[in-house]
């Protein structure tokens, strides 16, 4: 059950939460429904990002400050082939550092291929399971709405056949009946009374229940599919760790054919004039790509933890506070699938539930005037004046009601399973808590 009791934000999470803002906001909902500047709010989730981009500049610097010291001072971090061959402690230890780092890049090249690109891969799939999952229920509830109001139709002429024949009395619900009003009709006018009472069983809240689900969740999985497809192509991006990945290798085996052997002058060409160039674009690319991604991570993270509870739904809350009206459908859904838990009301479950308990209650009723008149119906046609068999009218139209409740009942129950509370919030937990948040 998503509640917020429930969400436990992974260490990553509230980590990217916990980053400096120096007195900028960190109320993303507030952005969202205009009560906060997005400048503020985005001048305060870049501290990660410039922090990342402050190391790498300080990096070109020493290593550009390194190049103009010469050899003589820095030896072999001037980046220049040595003139003699250096066999002190601090040249291997120079050789070492270099060789370390260069495994170290291919390492870190590896580890996020493998891990960054499957843990994308595998919340983008979660939040589109998650949107399609609940697109599905809503494309059952509307069809199950369809066959309600379809199967409603379809019983109206049967019910008011049925209450035709009642209220006019056994005795004169056939040619020749005397008239008389006898036990049976008196216990058939509770049976016409609620009948009745189910004449606005097709309209009403089963149609805005249909055309809610239909307008609200089909526009939010086109919103969502759009993000996920933006935020997929961005994940491309991930995938120039496989060019880190190769020009690691390659000079981490420069590195260690320049310490132990072979020299390789050829394979030394290239790595001077091509590949170290190449990696020195791959780095700069590396820390643009760093410093955005932590600030997506830190907008994400107040997504997760904003609000007045620091969870998701409290973000959700600020929203639908903005911008849906609390009597309104749609916030009736969100309020009761999502911010509720499962713990208020929604006055389209309650309709079908409603609906559920009244076919069953009048259908019960309709059975057990059936079986009065089945075990009684040849004392009753005497009563009536009719021959055998007069009755057979009205007992065939109870049937007939009988069967037509019998069948609207289980439709309408299924509806009432689709909009069970407890399934559609998993879903939601799924996709959000699992999907957005993890």
């Amino acid at each position: 059950m998503a509640t917020s009791s429930t969400y436990d934000a992974p260490f990553t999470v509230t980590s990217f939460n916990n980053c400096p803002r120096f007195g900028h906001s960190d109320d993303l909902a507030g952005v969202a429904t205009l009560t906060v500047s997005w400048q503020d709010y985005a001048q305060g989730t870049v501290f990660i990002g410039g922090f990342i981009l402050a190391i790498f500049v300080l990096w070109m610097i020493l290593t550009g400050l390194f190049v103009c010291c010469g050899q003589r001072t820095v030896g072999i971090l001037s980046g220049r082939r040595l003139k003699q061959v250096d066999r002190s402690a601090f040249h291997g230890v120079y050789r070492g550092v270099v060789l370390a780092c260069c495994i170290f890049s291919l390492m870190a090249g590896m580890i996020y291929f493998v891990k960054v690109s499957s843990s994308l891969a595998s919340s983008f799939d979660v939040v589109r399971d998650g949107i399609n999952s609940v697109v599905n229920i809503a494309e059952n509830v509307t069809s199950v709405a369809d066959d309600i109001v379809k199967a409603g139709e379809d019983t109206i002429p049967i019910r008011d056949d049925a209450i035709q024949l009642l209220k006019e009395g056994a005795c004169s619900s056939f040619a020749g009946g005397n008239g008389n009003n006898i036990d049976f009709d008196d216990e058939a006018e509770n049976v016409v009374e609620q009948l009745t009472s189910l004449s606005d069983f097709t309209r009403g809240e089963l149609t805005e229940l249909k055309n809610n689900f239909e307008t609200e969740f089909f526009n939010a999985q086109t919103e969502v599919n759009l993000v996920v497809d933006q935020a997929q192509t961005y994940a491309k991006l991930s995938f120039y760790a496989i060019a880190v990945i190769f020009l690691s290798t390659l000079l981490s085996m420069g590195g260690y054919m320049a310490w132990f052997g072979p020299k390789i002058r050829s394979y030394f060409f290239v790595q001077s004039w091509i590949v170290l160039p190449l990696y020195f674009v791959v780095l700069i690319m590396t820390a643009i790509i760093a410093g955005a991604i932590s600030a997506a991570m830190v907008v994400n993270s107040d997504i997760c933890m904003g609000g007045e509870y620091g969870n998701p739904e409290s973000f959700i809350k600020s929203i639908a506070d903005q911008y849906l009206p609390l009597n309104e459908y749609p916030r009736q859904i969100v309020d009761y699938y999502i911010l509720d838990t499962c713990n208020g009301n929604f006055v389209g479950y309650d309709s079908v539930d409603n609906l559920v308990n009244e076919l069953t209650d009048g259908n019960q009723l309709v059975i057990d005037l059936q079986k009065v008149l089945e075990l009684n119906q040849k004392d009753f046609e005497s009563m009536c004046g009719g021959g055998d068999g007069s009755l057979d009218g009205l007992n065939s139209a109870l049937v007939r009601v009988n069967l037509a409740f019998s069948s609207f009942v289980l439709i309408s129950q299924d509806a009432r399973s689709l909009l069970e509370c407890e399934p559609i919030n998993k879903i939601y937990a799924d996709f959000f808590h699992d999907g957005v948040c993890e």
